[in-house]
């Protein structure tokens, strides 16, 4: 999927949220990020993927030699957590773009679970930068206000 495609889908689903870039002792550029709040079917679905894969995986192992005694455990484990902890990220980063303040080149964001503020590293210079919402986005004054 080209870039013109997968943008043309996140503004399809998702809710435009103006962030700031920015990296020490540079001066702050501006960007877009698309956000997609998931219901409890959609989650679900997500969870279960992660926890299917795991367990696939451990069935995989079983036809490892000696190392099946620890990954298939491993995997049979590991799939109702990571199951659980993907049932409970209900907001969603689809991914955004920018432009890096230390080399100005383009920077397309990636798919993330929407916590503020989060890193991404610039693919033309390999800096580490800082995303932040530029306004307070609507589910935190929503969470602040049901406080």
């Amino acid at each position: 999927m080209s870039d013109q495609e997968s943008l043309q889908e996140w503004i399809e689903k998702g809710k435009k949220v103006e962030v700031s870039l920015k990296v020490a002792h540079q001066e702050a550029t501006t960007g877009e990020v698309y956000t997609y709040c998931m219901n409890s079917s959609e989650r679900l679905v997500h969870a279960g993927k992660y926890w299917g894969g795991c367990w696939l995986a451990a069935l995989g192992a079983v036809f490892i030699p000696v190392a099946h005694f620890v990954l298939v455990p491993l995997f049979l484990i590991a799939g109702p957590i990571i199951g659980i902890i993907k049932f409970g990220q209900e907001r969603v980063i689809l991914g955004g773009r920018g432009s890096c303040p230390a080399c100005s080149k383009e920077l397309w964001i990636d798919s993330t679970v929407e916590k503020w503020p989060f890193g991404e590293v610039c693919s033309g210079c390999g800096v580490e930068l800082s995303i932040e919402a530029e306004a307070e986005s609507e589910a935190e004054a929503e969470a602040k206000s049901q406080a």
